[in-house]
């Protein structure tokens, strides 16, 4: 009910192929309002319009009780300016996010355009299970993703990073570009509690 893409047929197929049961939720209204008990996880895949006080506490207990949560974002509904209160999820998590577009500067990182990075993977949390795979992992118009570490409960791994070269969309036309590693996705793990790993491209799940 907050404008979510669909998600794409490969995407779900391959779910369904872990035994994982796919279904829409929603949160505040219907006959089975509120998070299901057997949720193993929530898919929030780029939400364009905000959820409410009452859905982010939801969200938010759901985490505190050991639930995960995968975020996909898009740089124009990611940051408290958009989407406040998607962004007080993240930040409950010690996660937020900047609304630009990363541009990579290492051509060697991209793929045709600077827009469409490939990402290094990390080794750790989740993305332990990723280099072995030997598939080339796209991030297309991905936003930075910040740790704040506001959270003292929370662990954060890195999964996605560009090179030391990469820059902003917003320091295209200068000669002299401020350049620097940017992290595309995250795992934050509260440490008596659930899970969020956000992903700044939704591009990554579909075909």
């Amino acid at each position: 009910g907050h404008g979510e893409l669909e998600l794409g047929e490969t995407f779900t197929s391959a779910v369904a192929d872990e035994n994982v049961e796919l279904r829409d939720l929603t949160l505040i209204s219907g006959e089975n309002q509120g998070i299901p008990e057997d949720a193993a996880a929530i898919i929030l895949y780029v939400p364009q319009t905000d959820i409410t006080d009452e859905e982010l506490e939801m969200l938010k207990t759901y985490l505190n009780n050991g639930g995960n949560i995968l975020l996909m974002t898009y740089f124009q509904f990611c940051t408290a300016d958009s989407v406040p209160n998607i962004a007080a999820l993240a930040e409950h998590m010690g996660l937020t996010a900047t609304a630009d577009v990363v541009l990579e500067g290492d051509n060697t990182k991209y793929y045709q355009t600077p827009s469409i990075i490939l990402p290094t993977l990390s080794e750790q949390g989740m993305g332990a299970n990723l280099p072995s795979t030997n598939i080339y992992t796209y991030m297309a118009n991905a936003h930075p993703i910040a740790n704040t570490q506001s959270n003292e409960n929370v662990t954060a791994v890195p999964l996605m990073t560009t090179s030391d070269a990469a820059y902003l969309s917003a320091e295209l036309e200068k000669e002299d570009k401020e350049t620097a590693s940017f992290t595309l996705a995250w795992e934050a793990t509260l440490n008596e509690g659930g899970k969020l790993i956000w992903f700044s491209s939704p591009y990554l799940f579909t075909e």
